[in-house]
């Protein structure tokens, strides 16, 4: 018998393609750190095969490392996940292992084996094929290419398929190596050219005897499709003419009659570029993107990160999404639209798509890691949102005594005697004077500061002055001054609460 492993993207905006390829497994390795313990992407990865009732296998990891704890591992398993390995009186098979030195793996294999045999898991290589499609890619001169894996039968060259609503016949086959294969059969990865129409991420893929067959199938699943779609809208306005219908019966008659004589008529009104720029977004400024990627997986990816993101001042609107290069379609569909820009992950934009782009203002930025896309959205998110402004403080000086001075027509004035503690004293700054950390007195420049005989602009830290305060002259002792300058700072914006939400903590 023959294993194959599917490894999916450990980041945890790629769950839906993990939990996608799932599908396409018969037993589900659920791979536990012994240092770590369980952690979130552990119960995620746990409730997927429980959903799916799919047998599951424990490895519990770096059992090699100081401080690895199998045990602890094995008793968290089963208060947080509902998992009983064997050790502790279930039915789960639990194997020790190490990916560094390699211990535990040939009992890893082992145990997927009796597994198998266990559940009877089987397939026909003589039937038609059935596979299930974990990815959709586009590649320069192949076209659409599928990332599937065979759950039934045997896919050949030639064989004409239905997957979701599209059809194809197959032109080529790649296995897991990129070797060109004529068929493949129960449990072999593949990748399959020739389907017509939009991608099928996520669909099952099925064999059938001729084309014929296959469009009667699509044109079934297509009209079943609208036919659930104007039933499904025609509940859903029965269901509001009811609540309507209900909401006008417990108003009072008195009420009623009021609001039909002073109701004042529908005022028109004319949609613009405006209403579709800002679409739901409430008044709240808009970014307008257009997502290109290698595959549709990082499409789902990228587009679930992007719908975590608005707030109460900004709104993040994808205009259209595709795979593969950029097209003049999508840099049109940007340049429609004020604060807008088309983000690539792992596909290139051409010098000349790239000219056309600063033709009509379009920002195009292209990445090959997702921290780096998050950072380049974060950075023009926090562009549209406005500065704040900040108070700076240049300096501070603890009062030693207070001055008396004489000034015009006798009249006594009052200064502070200070030595800087911290920064620098300006003049021209704003003053606050701080009495137990409150402050009490608010000048917006120090009439003069004095360092013997000199009048001063500034004075630094660990010097002692005299700084005259128009307008006060109680001073006591433990005062602080403290002079500063507002400062118009960038206005951060924070996804951290994005990135955590859900599914979005980082997973190994």
């Amino acid at each position: 018998s023959t294993s194959r492993f599917l490894d999916t993207p450990g980041h945890s905006v790629f769950h839906g393609m993990r939990s996608k390829a799932t599908r396409a497994t018969d037993i589900v390795v659920l791979i536990v750190s012994a240092t770590d313990g369980v952690q979130e992407q552990t119960k995620e990865s746990a409730n997927l095969a429980l959903e799916l009732e799919l047998p599951i296998i424990v490895a519990i990891n770096k059992c090699d490392v100081d401080g690895a704890d199998a045990d602890a591992v094995k008793g968290s398993l089963m208060e947080q996940c509902g998992i009983v390995v064997e050790d502790l009186g279930g039915d789960t098979i639990c194997v020790e292992t190490s990916a560094k030195t390699g211990v535990g793996l040939d009992d890893l294999l082992d145990a997927i084996e009796i597994q198998a045999e266990t559940d009877q898991i089987v397939a026909d290589p003589k039937a038609k094929g059935e596979f299930l499609v974990f990815e959709s890619r586009f590649e320069r001169g192949k076209g659409l290419v599928l990332d599937s894996i065979v759950r039934w039968g045997t896919v050949k060259v030639g064989d004409y398929f239905v997957c979701g609503k599209e059809y194809g016949r197959v032109k080529k086959l790649f296995d897991a190596d990129g070797r060109t294969v004529k068929k493949a059969g129960p449990s072999t990865p593949v990748s399959l050219f020739g389907l017509r129409g939009e991608e099928c991420f996520g669909d099952e893929g099925l064999c059938v005897e001729n084309e014929k067959t296959a469009k009667k199938i699509v044109e079934f699943r297509s009209d079943k499709e609208a036919y659930e779609s104007i039933w499904d809208t025609k509940i859903k306005q029965q269901e509001e003419h009811r609540k309507r219908m209900a909401a006008k019966a417990s108003q009072p008659k008195s009420s009623l009659e009021k609001k039909k004589k002073g109701r004042p008529s529908s005022p028109v009104h004319d949609v613009t570029l405006a209403d579709v720029e800002n679409g739901d977004s409430g008044g709240r400024r808009t970014l307008n993107v257009v997502l290109r990627a290698d595959c549709h997986g990082s499409i789902e990816a990228i587009s679930n990160y992007l719908n975590m993101l608005p707030t109460n001042q900004l709104h993040v609107n994808v205009l259209k999404t595709g795979i593969g290069p950029v097209t003049a379609s999508d840099l049109e569909a940007a340049s429609m639209f004020g604060d807008s820009q088309c983000l690539l992950f792992n596909v290139k934009a051409t010098a000349a798509v790239q000219k056309e782009a600063n033709r009509l203002g379009v920002t195009l930025t292209s990445h090959s890691v997702i921290y780096d896309l998050m950072d380049q959205v974060r950075d023009s998110l926090s562009a549209m949102l406005p500065s704040v402004e900040k108070k700076k403080v240049l300096g501070g000086a603890e009062l030693i005594q207070a001055l008396n001075l004489s000034g015009s027509g006798r009249k006594t004035l009052v200064a502070a005697g200070v030595k800087v503690r911290s920064g620098q004293l300006v003049r021209k700054a704003n003053w606050v004077v701080l009495r137990e950390g409150e402050e009490i007195f608010h000048a917006q420049e120090a009439e003069s500061i004095r360092h013997f005989k000199d009048s001063v602009e500034t004075m630094a830290k660990g010097e002692e002055c005299g700084v005259l305060l128009s307008g006060f002259d109680d001073y006591k002792a433990g005062d602080v001054l403290q002079c500063y300058e507002m400062v118009e700072e960038r206005n951060e914006f924070n996804d951290s609460a994005a990135r955590r939400q859900g599914r979005l903590a980082i997973t190994s």
